[in-house]
């Protein structure tokens, strides 16, 4: 298993006062990385970025190794660092200054922009003994949604905001989730439940729900218990035709690429052997699959089929605007 802990980069001088906080951070699973000086976590976060859930900040901190004391010096660097390598890497990293100095001596220097992830702390610092329990928390709270705002805000801004558009026209928030979870897995090293081929092969029948819904593939692509059948779903996309009942359905004009369906097609395979169903047995639908992953020992098949799905989803949707949302129909019905 991974380690689902969120790492903390605290610049602090004195190592006892990190020690004596350790046991509230992990108890909110949080990892607490000193720094004595901001230059050096300052090329930690440049070379390393994605690691780092937050930063705890101390006025007193040294900006270089050499130097001394300086909030006044120290604050205004580390804010405009900061600022510089959210822009550079497409990142949003909270910090928290946590000190038992006098909030006179440097709370005017702290910029505002603090309110994006802590707005609701009215004040522009924690204090040491006072409030410790409280920036725990909310770091904890923040950066699990901060990761996600990393990767909806970030690299795959384009393709979240497309599926977001597509919720309820196929597909659900459950699908939002489950792709963020799986990206966060593979850029942040974090993994939940929804990391896995089940949730993927869900997402997949969203896309074709959601093809259904905009008349591009059948309704009738159901099997015997009425359920969506997802390999007549992509055998129909590669052939361009398919037979239910009484009726033979002809593709009339394509709408993906044959590369975006020739992966769709090899990513639902992975997914479940090409099952016809969600009602088969989920070792069923994963077994093959399971096989492969004991071996390995990795998650990059997953991640590898996610980023395919990424783009075929985003290349849908753009397809989706070209051509008009309304009285699509791409398919033609014969009676045999």
């Amino acid at each position: 298993m991974k380690n689902n802990k969120t790492y903390i980069m605290w610049l602090e001088e004195d190592t006892f006062i990190v020690d004596e906080f350790k046991q509230k951070a992990l108890d909110n699973m949080l990892s607490l990385v000193q720094y004595t000086c901001w230059d050096d976590a300052y090329k930690e976060l440049n070379s390393n970025i994605r690691k780092w859930g937050a930063i705890i900040i101390n006025p007193l901190c040294k900006l270089g190794r050499g130097d001394r004391p300086n909030p006044s010096k120290l604050l205004p660097q580390v804010f405009c660092d900061i600022m510089s390598l959210n822009s550079k890497f497409e990142v949003i990293i909270p910090w928290y200054i946590f000190t038992d100095l006098d909030g006179s001596r440097f709370e005017d220097m702290v910029v505002s922009n603090r309110k994006i992830f802590d707005a609701t702390w009215e004040k522009p610092y924690y204090n040491m003994y006072e409030d410790a329990d409280n920036m725990f928390r909310r770091i904890k709270n923040q950066t699990s949604s901060v990761e996600r705002t990393k990767i909806r805000q970030g690299v795959h801004k384009d393709f979240f905001d497309s599926l977001s558009a597509l919720t309820n026209f196929g597909f659900s928030m459950d699908d939002v989730v489950s792709m963020e979870d799986i990206l966060i897995s593979l850029y942040d090293g974090k993994e939940s439940n929804r990391c896995n081929f089940v949730n993927l092969r869900k997402i997949i029948e969203g896309l074709f729900k959601s093809m259904i819904h905009f008349n591009i593939l059948p309704a009738s692509l159901t099997n015997s218990s009425g359920e969506l059948n997802t390999t007549a779903c992509a055998l129909f996309l590669i052939n361009g035709s398919c037979t239910n009942g009484d009726y033979r359905y002809h593709r009339d004009e394509k709408f993906l690429d044959d590369v975006s369906v020739s992966n769709l097609y090899q990513i639902l395979k992975i997914c479940h052997g090409c099952a016809h169903s969600t009602s088969i047995n989920e070792k069923t639908k994963k077994i093959d699959t399971n096989l492969y992953l004991e071996t390995t020992k990795t998650n990059n098949l997953l991640h590898a089929c996610a980023l395919m799905l990424v783009d075929i989803i985003l290349l849908y949707f753009r397809t989706l605007q070209t051509k008009g949302r309304e009285n699509l129909n791409f398919y033609s019905v014969i009676k045999v």
